[in-house]
């Protein structure tokens, strides 16, 4: 399954549940995360995947999996250019 199948079946669920609860149904929002385990073009993926998404209820990135490990591999610099990728597309929507 790819990301952004997987990203959709969860919005879909969301939907639906939202339908079925109608008034009462609670607001949610998605953070889409970048798993410091994968390189630069997966952050990369997910960045993109996130702005594509922000008027369908996508509302950030978040980081996860060990911090260090960034360091070993030296990759905080891409990982860097991938955020703000999605600062400037957040600029752009305001």
């Amino acid at each position: 399954m790819s990301k952004r199948s997987y990203v959709e079946a969860v919005m879909a669920g969301l939907d639906a549940a939202k339908t079925a609860g109608g008034a009462e149904a609670p607001l949610v929002r998605l953070l889409l995360s970048i798993d410091r385990r994968e390189g630069a073009a997966s952050a990369m993926e997910t960045v993109e995947l996130a702005a594509e998404l922000s008027a369908r209820g996508v509302v950030g990135i978040d980081l996860s999996g060990e911090p260090a490990r960034l360091l070993r591999l030296g990759a905080v610099s891409k990982l860097a250019r991938c955020c703000e990728s999605y600062r400037m597309h957040l600029l752009s929507s305001c």
